[in-house]
């Protein structure tokens, strides 16, 4: 049986995003541990860390509503991010984290 830590490294967020307020506008979407619209907070004026598709995880907030990220972006520290370890079919991606 394959376990999620073979198919994926897991990390939390980025802490720099902890706090959002002095943020500016931009073009990068950052997710955070809300459950509602894949957990997009906005678009910010920073660089992207993650390249699609991952998945996110809330650890607060909305616990266990897991999204798929199809853009770019930066993902808060209150959020598990899940990388794959090798190229898996996008429809994988949204099995695994409809199950998790």
């Amino acid at each position: 049986m394959t376990t999620i830590k073979q198919l994926f490294e897991i990390n939390y967020g980025q802490k720099e995003y902890h706090s959002k307020e002095n943020l500016d506008p931009g073009d990068t979407l950052l997710i955070s541990s809300q459950g509602v619209d894949n957990g997009c907070y906005g678009f910010f004026d920073v660089p992207p860390k993650y390249r699609p598709p991952i998945i996110t995880i809330p650890s607060t907030g909305s616990i266990g509503e897991a999204s798929v990220q199809t853009f770019n972006s930066c993902v808060n520290d209150d959020c598990l991010v899940l990388e794959p370890k090798q190229t898996l079919p996008i429809d994988y991606l949204f099995y695994i984290a409809a199950r998790v």
